[in-house]
């Protein structure tokens, strides 16, 4: 529609187009910024998904939870091998081995009127050696224990040896207690502690001192190795038992 020279137009002419058609583009610049915002107030270590959301302001509670520290073990009892890490690795190829304990005298056991034996348990065998009278008896008794294992697995056994009052037959009381793993002894010179002193404590509680003394010589013979040759010294009777003496940490003397 056209209208003629010198007349109003009846309908308004439409409006032109914006020059600048761009004008929606900050809408999405907002959109794209709003966004980007929430994203920084997600916890960083992704630990916020999975927290319940709270309608309160932030506080303590909000905070990421601290993961609970592992208790500490509690002390064991004896004497366990040094291991350095500069020592070769065990092998775990099965061998034939053989430990032998000969438990020697004890001496200095508590109680009265007591009738002490010896159980001794090596990597789950047990012996025991006969019954004996009073505080300071002679047993020399000696037990074999044969295994065929790694060294791997066998040197972290323990030894348990444990002086008992054989008084009453149904319930045995423990007068003393020693133990350390089999690596301890293999360790050692000639793979043998020889007549050694032990100390026996107490294994429910180790802070009640010390509770005798055990003399014994222990081995673990591998393959190709021979049983190193005893000594017994003349002044034996007399010896200084705390110079040659093996004692659990933890353990005081009386």
């Amino acid at each position: 529609y056209f209208p003629p020279p010198g007349a109003a137009p009846v309908f308004p002419p439409p409006t032109p187009p914006d020059p600048t058609p761009a004008a929606t583009t900050p809408v999405e610049l907002d959109t794209l910024t709003d966004t980007a915002g929430e994203e920084d107030t997600e916890d960083p270590t992704g630990i916020g998904d999975e927290m319940e959301t709270s309608s309160g302001p932030p506080g303590p509670a909000a905070e990421q939870p601290t993961v609970p520290k592992k208790p500490a073990p509690h002390p064991v009892q004896g004497i366990k091998r040094k291991r350095s890490a500069s020592k070769k690795p065990l092998s775990n190829k099965p061998q034939d081995f053989q430990i032998r304990i000969q438990v020697i005298e004890v001496r200095q056991l508590p109680g009265t009127n007591i009738k002490p034996v010896v159980k001794v348990t090596v990597a789950g065998q047990t012996e025991r050696t006969r019954i004996r009278k009073g505080n300071n008896p002679i047993f020399d008794e000696t037990f074999f224990f044969n295994f065929f294992e790694s060294p791997a697995e066998l040197f972290n056994d323990p030894v348990f040896i444990t002086v008992l009052d054989s008084r009453s037959l149904r319930t045995f009381s423990v007068l003393g207690e020693f133990r350390m793993d089999i690596g301890t002894i293999y360790e050692e010179p000639k793979h043998a502690f020889l007549r050694k002193w032990l100390l026996l404590s107490d294994p429910e509680d180790f802070s009640a001192g010390a509770k005798g003394y055990l003399k014994v010589s222990m081995f673990v013979l591998g393959p190709g190795d021979e049983v190193p040759i005893e000594k017994k010294d003349i002044s034996e009777d007399k010896e200084d038992i705390e110079g040659n003496l093996l004692r659990p940490a933890g353990v005081a003397l009386r």
